[in-house]
């Protein structure tokens, strides 16, 4: 069990996501969160969001904070020109844009290495005006693959965490469950580094697809939650 999955004292809102992408295609999820529709209702062209729908955008969440007063910015831990991600940020409403060249990020830059450029860029936002903040981040080391040998892995994640599946659904899910305990680690610290600033915070943080595997998640035995 991992406490990034589970709510506590400081949580007001907590439950399932139903998503509607799997194993990658994550600037649709940005355009969903952001605009508030899914891709889907567009057809084949909505799979091109940053291309075919963000220009067409007229309302969205960074939009609508924008008129409110807020300052609008988002960390990408990808190169700018990945799928139109510059022009289309902007078009979603965006003040700033951060990608992975200019904050130094690569595929392999774990979350708590994406947290430390966060701190970095919110202390200077903090110190350049007094407005509200709107902060997007993206993280990506748990995008995948995960088909990496559990031994390069240290422990315990370096054993088969489910003895009863072969030797690559191993590889992967030994290698799912060490990132998002990064990712739990990386969720918290940001959380105590937030919270800590005086000012009030809502943190919010969701997965945007699952995991592929590399093609075999779809075929593992799922148990669905009640609410499913």
């Amino acid at each position: 069990r991992f406490d990034l999955f589970g709510a506590d004292d400081y949580t007001r809102a907590h439950g399932l996501l139903r998503v509607h992408t799997y194993g990658g295609g994550t600037w649709t999820s940005e355009f969903a969160f952001l605009a508030g529709l899914p891709h889907t209702l567009f057809g084949p062209a909505g799979l091109y969001a940053p291309y075919n729908l963000a220009p067409r955008l007229r309302e969205s969440l960074p939009r609508r904070l924008k008129a409110l007063g807020y300052r609008t910015v988002a960390v990408y831990p990808m190169p700018r020109r990945f799928v139109r991600a510059a022009e289309a940020y902007a078009e979603y409403g965006f003040d700033e844009f951060h990608d992975a060249h200019e904050l130094g990020i690569e595929w392999e830059t774990t979350d708590l290495q994406l947290v430390d450029k966060v701190e970095e860029i919110h202390r200077r936002l903090r110190a350049e005006d007094d407005r509200p903040l709107f902060l997007m981040v993206l993280t990506m080391r748990q995008h995948g693959p995960h088909d990496k040998p559990l031994d390069a892995l240290p422990p315990p994640w370096n054993e088969a965490p489910a003895p009863r599946l072969d030797a690559r659904a191993n590889r992967n899910i030994g290698t799912y469950l060490y990132r998002l305990q990064q990712s739990e680690q990386a969720l918290a610290r940001l959380r105590d580094y937030l919270f800590a600033a005086g000012r009030p915070v809502v943190l919010a943080h969701f997965g945007d697809h699952h995991p592929s595997f590399d093609g075999i998640e779809s075929s593992l035995a799922s148990a669905l939650p009640p609410e499913l």
